[in-house]
């Protein structure tokens, strides 16, 4: 974690000394209300951050951190219908920190690989129907290649696990 503090702020843009070692893009917290940014230039221990939300009751001197982990957001089924703003947060949703994707509902999940197949990165194991013209592939997460030990269908959460796969001999 780096952490920094406002050096001048003006039109939606901070300055942030002491951030040495700060990632450009990555996410930064600013202020006691963590409003959300981004690092859109670093010039030795300064980083310039583009804030997300309002920032008028930030003060200089204010506490910024970053985990120099890229800006993301989160996609999968259940955004159709939805509105967002541009950091993909439920716009009307009064918790601010909520995330795009509701976590209790429960997708029917249809595996379209086999058992002992070998997958990579990027490769679809299967399907989730959003809708009668949306289905949404599920993908082997970025990094992981191997052979499918376990491919489970049935009705699941987004963050449930549906199966395994087996990488130079362990399970993940």
């Amino acid at each position: 974690m780096v952490e920094g503090r406002i050096s001048s702020l003006s039109d939606g843009i901070a300055l942030i000394e002491n951030m040495r070692g700060v990632a450009l893009h990555s996410t930064v917290r600013v202020g006691k209300s963590r409003i959300p940014g981004t690092v859109i230039a670093i010039n030795g221990d300064t980083a310039k951050a583009l804030l997300f939300d309002n920032w008028q009751d930030l003060l200089i001197g204010d506490r910024a951190v970053s985990d120099n982990i890229p800006l993301s957001v989160e996609l999968g089924p259940g955004l159709i219908g939805h509105t967002f703003d541009a950091l993909l947060r439920p716009i009307g949703s009064r918790d601010k920190n909520e995330g795009a994707l509701n976590k209790r509902k429960r997708w029917v999940f249809v595996p379209k690989r086999d058992f002992g197949d070998r997958v990579c990165s990027g490769d679809i194991v299967g399907y989730v129907r959003e809708t009668l013209s949306v289905r949404h592939a599920i993908t082997v997460p970025q990094g992981l290649c191997g052979t499918v030990v376990e491919l489970n269908s049935g009705s699941f959460c987004v963050n449930d696990r549906i199966g395994k796969i087996k990488k130079a001999d362990l399970e993940q």
